[in-house]
């Protein structure tokens, strides 16, 4: 996604520097036609949610260049949160692997040899 960001980023720098240009147009879902693009520097956006909008290429870099640096922060924030799993995944591994080193201690609690105190009413001194 990110190299077809760069590519329509590129191509939008060119785009200008002629005002038309010839190409092979999409006439249904299988067939080209020739064609001529005009207006080479009216470019329509999509803003999200079915709204478009006209901008200028410079305008339109200038919304692909946004959008590229938010997948790019996107990406870096993924990256770390990989990271921070990755950690956890480790640590417990190594907790499990310590785990087969360790034993448990076991100990009765038989208290029928000991002798309890008995427990004596307080007098009240009111």
């Amino acid at each position: 996604q990110i190299h077809n960001k760069e590519r329509v980023s590129q191509r939008l720098s060119t785009l200008p520097d002629r005002l038309t240009y010839e190409c092979m147009a999409p006439f249904g879902k299988l067939a080209f036609i020739p064609g001529r693009i005009v207006h080479s520097n009216e470019i329509l956006v999509l803003l999200g949610d079915d709204y478009f909008v006209e901008r200028t290429c410079k305008q339109s870099i200038e919304i692909v260049n946004r959008r590229l640096e938010n997948i790019k922060e996107k990406i870096e924030k993924h990256r770390k949160e990989k990271e921070v799993f990755n950690q956890q995944k480790k640590y417990t591994s190594e907790f499990l692997n310590d785990r087969k080193n360790m034993f448990e201690i076991k100990e009765n609690d038989d208290d029928t040899g000991v002798k309890q105190e008995e427990k004596k009413p307080i007098k009240s001194t009111y």
